[in-house]
């Protein structure tokens, strides 16, 4: 097993480091690294990957010319492409990339439903990625060499052992005291998840995490966005577009849209949180209720008559 490195968390405690031991499964690699920043009784939630950053370069016999290919070309190439080009054209070297995905845990710290601290887990596994200087290629200048329209792409091996970075630290109630009314709505949805049949389910720490974003408002101060992210995504393509239907053959749509997510109500929360529930249909289900066409329990009916006096979307 890869040994794991945390690094000083943007927002939180002090920098963690932990060696994994070969026997260790990668989530209680994580979980270490999580027990070391504090008490707390993390729990994984989620993971996303799909993203990279530039990583460093090799030469030709996969040795290590820099740890940032970033750094590396801005003093090689300085305001001199052409000089560049001539002496690093036939060198055949290799950029790296760093692989990343973002492990999701969080601790319940208190009885309210936005009670918990969220901590987000970088992995980064840096891999060859592709020749730096193809052979007839003349890149028109820094940013066309760090992320090129045409590439050479090399098999993605491994380059080194994965890394383990912790990112943020962010303790939600004090999210919320930061970010005033701009984060209303979804503390108004956190609270509606726990007052629902969903939230009877499980916790909202529990299935759903929050992706922050550091964000410059109009005055020109930065702020933090934050958009709810469920542990098990919604079906494709959902509900939608809704047709009309109504009665009998809604009910079993829902139904079954619930089942597959595999939690009651979720159809309102997917509609808030995405495109796969139409506004249309949450109408719909109001209009049977109305016609005493009773389906939802009692709390979800309370909290859809909520939604449609005041309506709102994260």
């Amino acid at each position: 097993m890869d040994s794991f490195i945390g690094k000083k968390a943007k927002i939180g405690p002090a920098p963690v480091r932990i060696d994994a031991k070969p026997a260790l499964s990668l989530d209680e690699c994580v979980q270490g690294l999580a027990s070391g920043l504090s008490d707390l009784a993390f729990k994984p939630v989620l993971t996303r990957g799909g993203w990279y950053r530039p990583g460093g370069l090799l030469n030709q016999d996969g040795e290590r010319v820099s740890d940032s290919l970033v750094d590396w070309l801005e003093h090689q190439v300085a305001d001199d492409i052409d000089g560049f080009l001539d002496r690093y054209q036939n060198a055949g070297l290799v950029a790296t990339r760093l692989q990343g995905r973002t492990h999701y845990l969080t601790a319940v710290i208190g009885d309210a439903p936005d009670d918990f601290v969220q901590l987000e887990v970088e992995e980064l596994r840096e891999v060859a990625d592709r020749v730096l200087l193809p052979d007839g290629w003349v890149p028109d200048d820094v940013q066309d060499l760090l992320d090129p329209l045409e590439r050479s792409p090399l098999p993605p091996e491994p380059v080194g052992r994965a890394q383990f970075e912790v990112r943020r630290y962010r303790v939600i109630p004090e999210l919320f005291t930061a970010g005033g009314s701009k984060l209303a709505p979804l503390r108004r949805f956190i609270y509606d998840w726990a007052a629902s049949s969903a939230g009877k389910h499980r916790s909202f720490s529990r299935h759903w995490v929050l992706a922050l974003r550091d964000v410059e408002g109009s005055d020109g101060e930065m702020r933090v966005s934050a958009k709810p992210i469920p542990a098990m995504p919604a079906p494709s393509p959902g509900l939608a577009p809704y047709d009309g239907r109504r009665g009998v053959a809604l009910l079993d749509d829902i139904r079954r849209f619930d089942q597959q997510v595999g939690y009651p109500f979720a159809w309102f929360f997917a509609m808030l949180t995405g495109p796969c529930v139409p506004f249309d249909l949450a109408e719909a289900v109001l209009a049977d209720l109305a016609d005493d066409f009773d389906y939802l329990p009692p709390r979800d009916a309370l909290i859809l008559a909520g939604w449609a006096n005041k309506r709102y979307a994260v």
